[in-house]
């Protein structure tokens, strides 16, 4: 799960694939004249593709924090895949007006967003558009999604029923009408509607 605050914009995306940027020499290089990033892996990246969106997340020195602000977090679409580097075309991007080449190695390239695990913040969108209340409860809910990862049984095959009788004596007058009753519990699963 990533967490970017990219474009003063909260956001959370869950992966499947995290790989991470070579580990010597220039990991993420940006050509200003040419519009092109490439980042650097040890080996070749297996799980990225041409045309395929990745998310780039890592700690990043106090010394780098301009290109860490242009990159840290956000999302892009990877322009092509030779060897152990991809590489990205920022052209509308606004990257800054100069390249950098950087050295981290505590850089990582997310890929392959998640088709059975979906991440968001509760409240986050208003109920309706220019909803004067925002309900948001400044909770991350993390839930799985798909019909891959349904549970086996269905609402009907939960249902329990049971009987109590109650048998002491009444002390109060709130308890009247408790004499006998009957309960059905329902156990709702929200996926098997």
């Amino acid at each position: 799960m990533v967490y970017s605050y990219q474009g003063n914009r909260p956001n959370l995306s869950v992966y499947d694939n995290k790989t991470q940027v070579n580990t010597t020499g220039t990991t993420i290089s940006f050509d200003a004249t040419q519009n092109t990033m490439t980042i650097n892996f040890a080996s070749a990246p297996s799980n990225i593709s041409i045309n395929e969106k990745i998310r780039i997340a890592g700690e990043f020195q106090a010394a780098d924090a301009t290109p860490a602000s242009h990159i840290n977090g956000r999302e892009f679409t990877v322009n092509n895949v030779s060897g152990n580097a991809i590489t990205i075309n920022t052209t509308g991007l606004s990257f800054p007006d100069d390249s950098f080449a950087l050295t981290e190695t505590d850089i990582y390239v997310m890929s392959d967003e998640s088709e059975s695990v979906e991440a968001f913040f509760e409240g986050a969108a208003d109920v309706y558009e220019g909803a004067a209340v925002n309900f948001s409860s400044e909770k991350i809910v993390i839930r799985e999604i798909g019909d891959a990862n349904k549970h086996a049984y269905t609402n009907s095959q939960m249902a329990l029923t049971g009987t109590h009788t109650y048998t002491g004596s009444l002390v109060s007058t709130t308890q009247t009408g408790v004499a006998s009753t009957i309960y059905n519990i329902w156990i709702w699963n929200w996926r098997n509607i």
